[in-house]
């Protein structure tokens, strides 16, 4: 008896390449190496870029590398300043490292975290399933209160920028990260991953634990508020849409003050008329999505 067959399919390749630009993360970089390395499902090549480090980030990494046959580690030149936009352009020095390669997907991997063994391999998956997937990560968990816990801006909208996985047809469409001066590359991406007609998602169940947080201290967390806001502005966020994720995070440590200096920073950005680092096609896109929430959330009440 005939078995009557579809027409065949290659199996979906599952390759996968990872650029971690490190800047002075040699109390951390350790972990996040020994759990890449751990990992069942290996990735093709791994490329470590030490972005001007002045301490022992850039030893530790050849230190590993040097028993691994994926691992690479380059060497760039940072200023004593080097902020976002030069983590991008670390970035881009990885990636034309492995731009030759095959690999259908990259990821960007911060140098403080750490996850399961099978972590990569079951993200991929997700990618493996769901074809319209161009950005995907994991749930990133923080420690507060002695245990790692699920950090309050945690979204299954999107992903987290220290542990994302680009399908890498996505990552040539959108022609990578942006250079944005105060941050926010990677908001950015996603925005332009979605105007594209990519899906943006974050898996609950695949943990991931940040090991550099702010902290307790009153003033640092204030600060970076302040900078949150100020960044929310140059990416062109609705008003409207930021005025409400400030009274959501009310609650959040440090409490009240923290939505207050973030709103504060988003009106001092626009009280200086900041340039907006976006075009203007993308903060259009932005608004228009932040507007759709907004109804959605509305409606639910």
């Amino acid at each position: 008896m005939l078995l009557r067959h579809g027409p065949w399919r290659p199996p979906p390749s599952r390759k996968y390449v990872l650029v971690t630009p490190a800047r002075n993360e040699e109390a951390y970089l350790p972990r996040t190496m020994e759990s890449v390395l751990a990992q069942r499902v290996k990735p093709a090549r791994w490329v470590i870029v030490s972005d001007g480090s002045t301490d022992r980030t850039e030893a530790i990494a050849r230190q590993y590398a040097a028993g691994s046959d994926f691992v690479e580690v380059l060497h760039r030149e940072g200023g004593p300043d080097a902020g976002f936009d030069s983590k991008v352009r670390a970035f881009r020095a990885g990636w034309r490292r492995l731009r030759p390669l095959e690999f259908d997907f990259i990821g960007n991997l911060d140098a403080d975290v750490t996850f399961g063994p099978d972590y990569f391999e079951r993200l991929i998956d997700e990618f493996v399933r769901n074809p319209r997937l161009g950005v995907g990560g994991g749930w990133v968990c923080e420690k507060r209160r002695g245990a790692f816990r699920p950090r309050p801006g945690n979204t299954t909208r999107d992903a987290s920028g220290a542990v994302e996985i680009f399908r890498r047809r996505c990552f040539e469409e959108i022609e990578g990260f942006p250079e944005l001066r105060y941050g926010g590359e990677d908001a950015a991406a996603q925005a332009v991953a979605r105007m594209h007609g990519w899906e943006v998602a974050s898996f609950p169940h695949l943990r991931v634990q940040h090991h550099k947080t702010p902290g307790s201290q009153l003033a640092l967390n204030c600060r970076l508020q302040f900078r949150e806001g100020f960044r929310d502005y140059v990416l062109g966020y609705h008003p409207l849409y930021l005025a409400g994720k400030c009274v959501r995070r009310v609650t959040v440590r440090p409490w009240l003050l923290g939505s207050a200096f973030r709103l504060g920073g988003y009106l001092w950005a626009l009280m200086r008329r900041v340039r907006q680092g976006l075009d203007p096609k993308v903060v259009a896109f932005v608004r228009r999505e932040q507007l759709e929430r907004i109804r959605e959330l509305w409606g639910q009440t």
